[in-house]
């Protein structure tokens, strides 16, 4: 029988070989491969001899193998064919603790499909935005953690997905669609063909109970049904009310073209002021002595027999670090002794160094605590002591930290004046107010925090993670620890009020006046023996 041409491989590419490396379970030595491009990098692998050993003897597991393909990380699909890999892609090959299975207990497989079609590959998160669980493997269904997806110029997003063979069958049965970057939606029926090296969520409609609609549609029409009938019967013996009708009718319509009126007043007013507040341009200079400091910021985790999390820290003066005193308190615990809680600090937190079993000083009040690094060889990142100045009256800020313990980021935000503090504050009240938001929080709790001059407030997206992430002025000089928000509940997530840090003026000052000899001793010089005044 005759055969489709468009479908044989060219005799050049029959003989075309790809290479790659790859690392076993974590090993960081790597192995070198070349293998036939119209293989699967499946195929690839097991032609690996210490590999094939290796997946041999984990069959009970299910491979899981992470691409590094130019600048993005992704699982990838077995079955991808090694044309469509760049040169010098790397693969990390691991085993999960669990097979993904069907329903029927037969193993998930991947895509394995010889097309020589063009080839696009994009990355998914494998968390969806609204129905969370959206793959097969639960060892995979974590923050952060991507599917590289292949597929073919011509097929849609939703074929491409369906025939992965890593996603659970609510994709076919149900609808769904992609974002990117938060606000941008592509449909599931739009081609892949723009899509190569793009990022995307999956978000599932969720359904309703259709006998509960049912049920409400029908209520719904036999009352509106019941109330004709007796609107009828009322207008029948009352023919004036007719008229009184007309009147309220026109009242009604006037009231409510004022009430819009108002409300689009009041929409172009917080229109233009946010964009006043919200002119954000960065000078070049700036970003860049921002990215130097940045180097001194550092990522503070821990595991304390199964307690564990992250925060941000920073680099204050040579071997010592600052942070938040909370996150201390989250470490070790908050009753625990002041010698003990070196020694849990020491066995069960990291700083890309560790730590010595010395907890040098903390300030509850302040909510800042001082740590010493041990050396290790490394070199130490550049101290932010000397950057420290007083907070500006108004300005935009840089936030450098770790937010949702993921990496490192910058959030550029605008400070609340302290005149301002209430008024914000009672805005964000009164708009979750209107949307019948639940509190976390009484009406009193951030009383002290208007008028406290130790503090500075501002709005920023950083949260969970970043407590002790330094803040920094326009120009660049260390005005605040970034320390907490108030939070208010709604529809189940956390949405912030006004966000905080301490001043580091504040905190220079009582490391100089509460600890004399230690700052003495560490902490003084020439540059910063006037920098912090007594008037604080």
């Amino acid at each position: 029988a005759p055969q489709d041409s468009q479908n044989q491989p060219s005799p050049q590419m029959a003989f075309q070989e790809k290479k790659l490396t790859i690392t076993l379970n974590r090993n960081k030595r790597k192995h070198q491969i070349s293998h036939n491009n119209r293989a699967s990098i499946l195929d690839a692998i097991k032609s690996h001899t210490l590999a094939s050993k290796e997946i041999a003897k984990q069959q009970a597991k299910e491979m899981l193998v992470e691409g590094t393909m130019g600048t993005e990380k992704g699982y990838v699909n077995l079955g991808m064919p090694l044309r469509c890999v760049p040169e010098k892609s790397h693969f990390d090959v691991v085993f999960a603790r669990h097979k993904s299975q069907r329903k029927d207990g037969s193993e998930c497989v991947g895509r394995y499909d010889s097309n020589t079609g063009d080839c696009i590959k994009f990355y998914v998160f494998t968390i969806g935005k609204s129905v969370k669980k959206i793959v097969k493997c639960l060892d995979l269904h974590k923050d952060g953690c991507k599917f590289c997806v292949y597929a073919f110029k011509g097929e849609t997003i939703k074929k491409a997905l369906i025939k992965d063979g890593r996603f659970l069958p609510l994709l076919e049965t149900r609808e769904w669609k992609l974002i990117e970057n938060v606000d941008s939606v592509l449909e599931n029926t739009q081609r892949v063909d723009d899509l190569e090296d793009r990022r995307f969520e999956v978000e599932v409609k969720k359904r309703r109970s259709y006998s509960m609609s049912a049920r409400a549609s029908h209520s719904c029409e036999v009352e509106q049904r019941q109330s004709c009938e007796l609107e009828r019967h009322i207008l029948d013996q009352y023919p004036s009310l007719t008229k009184k009708c007309r009147q309220i009718s026109i009242i009604s319509d006037r009231e409510s073209k004022e009430k819009r009126k108002k409300i689009r007043t009041l929409f172009n007013m917080h229109r233009k002021n946010f964009w006043k507040l919200s002119s954000t341009s960065i000078p070049v200079k700036v970003i860049k002595f921002l990215s130097n400091l940045s180097n001194s910021v550092g990522y503070i985790f821990w595991n304390n027999n199964g307690n564990h999390g992250g925060a941000t820290c920073f680099v204050l003066k040579n071997h010592y670090i600052l942070t938040c005193s909370h996150v201390v308190n989250f470490i070790v615990g908050a009753e625990v002794e002041l010698e003990e809680a070196a020694q849990v600090i020491s066995g069960s937190a990291w700083v890309t160094f560790s730590f010595e079993d010395t907890y040098r000083m903390f300030d509850k009040s302040l909510d800042y605590a001082v740590l010493k690094l041990k050396e290790n060889g490394s070199p130490i990142p550049m101290s932010l002591w000397d950057q420290i100045a007083p907070p500006p009256k108004n300005s935009i800020l840089h936030i450098i930290g770790y937010p949702g313990q993921q990496e490192k980021s910058a959030d550029n935000c605008v400070m609340i004046p302290q005149l301002l503090r209430k008024q914000v504050c009672q805005d964000h009240i009164q708009a979750s107010v209107e949307s019948n938001s639940v509190f976390m929080f009484s009406p009193r709790s951030f009383q002290k925090g208007f008028k406290n001059q130790k503090l500075i407030t501002y709005e920023t997206c950083f949260i969970q993670g970043s407590s002790g992430s330094p803040v920094f002025s326009a120009n660049g000089k260390l005005v605040a620890m970034h320390t907490a928000s108030f939070l208010y509940d709604h529809k189940g997530i956390n949405y912030s009020i006004i966000e905080f840090g301490h001043s580091m003026k504040a905190i220079a000052w009582d490391i100089k006046h509460q600890h004399e000899t230690f700052y003495s001793s560490h902490f003084l010089s020439q540059d910063d023996v006037e920098m912090v005044s007594d008037d604080e």
